[in-house]
């Protein structure tokens, strides 16, 4: 009897110690998620304040008469864009159904480091621009669309790269030529 009950209570304990690891494994598991956990709020206003640096540099090209330099290397591979430390030439641009290839790029620094603005003039006249830029964090969303001043703005991030679209056609038209180039690159 005192033997079994000497087992018994060793298996009690073997129970109570795989708990506590059980427990403290949990613990450690919530402190390393949390700490790479969104911030929604922070993430907001990220977004927020990219969208409009690319509405404000958009009415800034459109009645500025900024010039872009002209897309010559379009036909550049992807891979040495990607290896250069050239802003213009290091960030993915997704081909549009509005443009085989950018009119234009110029960069532009704000806040979150310097963007590349692609130029696109759809229909012959009314001036679209792609707004990118690479962002510490890592996301793939799907393209959002508001209205800033006059200007249609469709924002929406793959990796570490965030776009914004801008216009000053019809929200819904701008939503769906980025739905398109998003959906280029799956």
């Amino acid at each position: 009897r005192a033997r079994a009950r000497a087992a018994s209570g060793s298996g009690r304990g073997r129970q109570a110690v795989a708990a506590l690891c059980l427990v403290g494994l949990g613990w450690t598991a919530h402190g390393a998620v949390a700490s790479i956990s969104v911030n929604p709020v922070a993430t907001a206003h990220a977004a927020t304040h990219y969208i409009t640096i690319a509405a404000q540099t958009h009415q800034q090209a459109l009645h500025s008469g900024i010039d872009f330099k002209p897309f010559a290397d379009a036909a550049q591979s992807l891979v040495t864009r990607l290896a250069s430390h050239n802003p213009e030439a290091a960030v993915p641009i997704p081909q549009l159904d509005i443009g085989q290839s950018p009119d234009g790029l110029r960069t532009v620094a704000w806040d979150g480091g310097v963007a590349v603005q692609a130029a696109y003039r759809h229909g012959g006249s009314d001036l679209i621009t792609l707004f990118a830029s690479e962002v510490d964090r890592f996301a793939v969303t799907e393209p959002q669309a508001e209205r800033i001043g006059n200007v249609s703005v469709a924002y929406w991030q793959v990796g570490t790269t965030v776009y914004a679209l801008c216009g000053e056609r019809p929200e819904k038209e701008i939503l769906a030529h980025a739905r398109d180039a998003r959906m280029a690159w799956f």
